[in-house]
C-alpha cells in the first residue's frame, strides 16, 4: 500500500514552483514539516527508495528540483509536463548547474505532451535531457522520457500517465538504491515517508 500526499497549490504557484524564487522555500516545507508529519502520523517504511515526490508543470519542475536538491530524502522524481525553460520568460536549468555536479542516485521520470502549452516546454525538456545525459545519466537506466504527441497541457492527460509514472518510478528507484549501497556502503539510513506524490 503507499500514501500518496496532495498538497494543495495557491495562485502564486509561478513563484512558490520555481526554485529561482520561492521554491527553495517550499523545498525546506516538504523536507522538514511534511514528512516528518506524515512520518509521526503513519506507519512508514523507512529509505529513499520508497520515497518519491511529483507533479505537473511548474509543480513537476519543483518536484524535479526538490529530488536533485535532496537525494538522500528522494529516490525518484515525477515530473509531468515540467517548465525548465519558456521562451525568454523562465529558465531554471543554470539552477541544477550550481548544485554541483556529483552524480545523484535519483531515478526521473519525464513526460511531456506536443500540444498547447506543452509544445512551449519540449525545448526545456530536451535540455534537461542533454543536461542529465551529460552528467552521466542514461535513458531507461536512470530516467524515463515518455512523449506524447496527441497529449494537450492539462489534468485529463496527467491522470492517464500518473498510474504508469508512478509505477516505473518506484521500481526505478528501488533499482537505484539497490545498486547505491552496493558501489557506497557509506550511504546513510533515514527515517522516511512511503512512496509520495506531492502534487501540482
Amino acid at each position: 500500500p503507499m500514501i500518496i500526499v496532495g498538497i494543495t497549490s495557491t495562485d502564486d504557484r509561478l513563484d512558490e514552483y520555481s526554485p529561482l524564487k520561492d521554491g527553495e522555500a517550499y523545498m525546506d516545507f516538504l523536507v522538514k514539516r511534511v514528512k516528518p508529519l506524515i512520518d509521526q502520523r503513519y506507519r512508514t517504511r523507512p529509505g529513499r527508495e520508497n520515497t518519491l515526490v511529483g507533479g505537473a508543470a511548474m509543480g513537476g519542475t519543483i518536484a524535479f528540483a526538490t529530488a536533485w536538491r535532496y537525494p538522500e530524502i528522494f529516490g525518484g522524481a515525477i515530473s509531468l509536463s515540467p517548465a525548465f525553460q519558456l521562451e525568454d520568460r523562465m529558465d531554471v536549468l543554470p539552477w541544477f548547474g550550481a548544485q554541483g555536479d556529483e552524480f545523484r542516485p535519483v531515478f526521473f521520470y519525464l513526460y511531456n505532451g506536443a500540444q498547447g502549452a506543452d509544445a512551449l516546454l519540449e525545448p526545456g525538456m530536451d535540455a534537461m535531457v542533454a543536461e542529465l545525459e551529460f552528467r552521466g545519466y542514461r535513458l531507461e537506466r536512470n530516467f524515463v522520457l515518455v512523449r506524447d504527441p496527441n497529449a494537450f497541457h492539462g489534468i485529463p492527460a496527467w491522470s492517464e500517465q500518473f498510474p504508469s509514472a508512478l509505477t516505473r518510478t518506484l521500481r526505478g528507484a528501488k533499482r537505484l538504491a539497490s545498486l547505491a549501497q552496493i558501489h557506497d556502503r557509506s550511504v546513510p539510513e533515514r527515517l522516511l515517508v512511503t512512496p509520495a506524490a506531492l502534487a501540482h
